[in-house]
């Protein structure tokens, strides 16, 4: 039998006795503080139309309702959000709508609509060809006087996050019914 002398088996008992205990003392002074901001998110498995479902198509004669469940950390936290239609061919993605969401407890849901006469799509010689709906989230206001780019993008506080959403979307050139001749039986 093994014999180990008085002063490694008392430090080994203490050492071990830290570690189970979870003994773990901070210098006075040092306190661990919380983030004081998280970044948003868009939750993935949360919006629709559902993306895994490949390119959503539009047709000319309907509009489509767009959803993501939004979140942050940060209760009680204001969120900005902006909508980009095929933001690199937009002539000027910074005139896109800014919306602006309170969250009282960490998550809300943001929708909007996309109507597939919107000109930002470039018109009827664009049809069956990729387009994109990208939803734009932040934790701070967008800058919208003496921008550079990227246009749209730029926050107000450097210290602000974002995240972002982009769905693909294709416009199909299906024929509309006349809304005048709809019914009419000749």
């Amino acid at each position: 039998m093994f014999s180990y002398p008085l002063g490694i088996v008392f430090a080994f008992e203490c050492t071990m006795s830290c570690f189970v205990q979870g003994c773990l003392i901070l210098p006075e002074g040092d306190e661990i503080v919380p983030p004081h901001n998280t970044a948003p998110r868009i939750e993935l498995n949360k919006v629709t139309p559902d993306p895994t479902l490949g390119p959503v198509n539009l047709s000319g004669c309907k509009t489509q309702r767009f959803t993501a469940l939004v979140s942050d950390l940060d209760a009680k936290d204001t969120l900005y959000w902006r909508v980009f239609v095929d933001y690199y061919r937009d002539p000027d993605p910074s005139s896109s709508v800014i919306g602006r969401i309170d969250i009282k407890e960490t998550k809300k849901f943001i929708q909007f609509v996309i109507d597939t006469k919107d000109t930002r799509f470039g018109g009827v010689s664009r049809f069956n060809e990729p387009h994109s709906v990208e939803l734009l989230l932040a934790d701070r206001e967008f800058e919208v006087q003496n921008i550079t780019p990227p246009f749209g993008r730029q926050l107000v506080d450097e210290n602000g996050y974002v995240d972002s959403f982009t769905w693909v979307v294709r416009l199909t050139d299906e024929i509309c019914p006349d809304p005048n001749t709809a019914g009419d039986e000749s």
